[in-house]
């Protein structure tokens, strides 16, 4: 064996081939547009898991009950329709068949977690006083949100090895900011309710503090999270209007996280200006996306699928920097099918 004559260019055809036979073909033929679409998709499912669980929190403290449980209901079927699109796969929505296995397992895990806790919500919503209902709520939550950032990151390394450019922190940065306001407000009503009040205070504020250093990092730059500030009149305009939300609803849920009794009142003015809070940063993320105003699109035009960010798989820090840009799937898969068959006859007697 070792006495034939190998070549560099054998070895390197050796090599393609093995990389030929490892790469995953539904992979290789995945779009760009169906990598932004699929990538967002999964992303959306985080901020789903915490919003659900809010709103079942709003049941329980009686806000609005009856619209509150359609408004829930309404998650939990987005959530449902989107994990099966990501298992199967939807043409018409851009969004492909799971690329790698290691996709098609971890959206089996989130599928395990998924189908547990739909019912304990759904079993439930005329439950919604018994304290173990509500902290189970809280507990059950945490690792659906965890492993749904598990799928991301799958989708991601296998967008990554296709060549799929991959957009940097910022985006990734801003779109965390929509799932942490669905997270803290669902904290402020388990303090509210009573369910590990002492310890959901300092998560509340661990929260708080999250979105906070986040949002200054977007507007003024961050060092530490990669952030290079931002400039673009069209995306600061967007911003201001998050800041001024932000501005009203953080200094309650700051109180709370601090020690004051959570009042009728309070959690009323959170429920009222959340779901405004999450619109709002929506549209930010969709601009940052854009890198700024894009035709026939306004700060305040509907929201449109945020293209393929990096999240973190430990935790929810999506805090690393994005390389140079990554050539197009379809050209490396050509590239290496020529070299391939150029060195057909070589790399078979491997």
């Amino acid at each position: 064996f070792f006495s034939r004559p190998w070549t560099t260019m054998r070895l390197a055809s050796c090599m393609i081939f093995l990389l030929l036979l490892w790469q995953s073909p539904q992979a290789a033929s995945v779009t760009e547009t169906e990598w932004a679409t699929v990538i967002n998709v999964a992303g959306r499912q985080r901020m789903l898991s915490q919003k659900m669980s809010k709103e079942f929190l709003l049941i329980a403290w009686n806000y609005d009950a009856a619209t509150t449980e359609t408004m829930m209901q309404a998650t939990i079927a987005e959530f449902d329709t989107a994990l099966s699109k990501l298992q199967s796969g939807s043409a018409t929505d851009d969004i492909p068949a799971p690329p790698t296995q290691a996709v098609t397992d971890q959206l089996a895990i989130v599928s395990d977690l998924w189908t547990s806790f739909k019912v304990l919500l759904e079993n439930n919503v005329n439950n919604t006083g018994n304290t173990t209902i509500l902290a189970a709520v809280a507990t059950d939550s945490v690792p659906l949100l965890t492993e749904a950032n598990k799928a991301v990151t799958e989708y991601v390394n296998a967008a990554t090895a296709a060549g799929a450019s991959v957009p940097g922190t910022v985006v990734n940065v801003a779109g965390r900011q929509r799932m942490l306001s669905q997270r803290m407000s669902k904290e402020a009503l388990l303090v509210a309710l009573n369910v590990d009040a002492t310890t959901t205070r300092a998560t509340l504020q661990s929260t708080l503090d999250l979105f906070s250093t986040s949002h200054t990092g977007l507007l003024e730059g961050s060092t530490s999270l990669g952030l290079p500030g931002t400039t673009n009149a069209c995306i600061l305009q967007q911003m201001k209007t998050v800041t001024d939300l932000y501005g009203q609803m953080g200094p309650i849920l700051s109180n709370i996280s601090n020690g004051t009794t959570p009042t009728k009142a309070m959690l009323n003015q959170i429920a009222s200006l959340n779901p405004t809070l999450l619109t709002e940063m929506n549209r930010a993320v969709t601009l940052y996306a854009a890198g700024g105003c894009i035709a026939d699109h306004s700060p305040h035009s509907p929201v449109s699928p945020s293209p393929i960010v990096r999240p973190s798989p430990i935790d929810l820090n999506f805090t690393e920097s994005s390389g140079a840009p990554r050539p197009r799937p379809g050209f490396i898969a050509l590239a290496l099918i020529a070299l391939h068959v150029a060195w057909a006859t070589q790399v078979l007697m491997c």
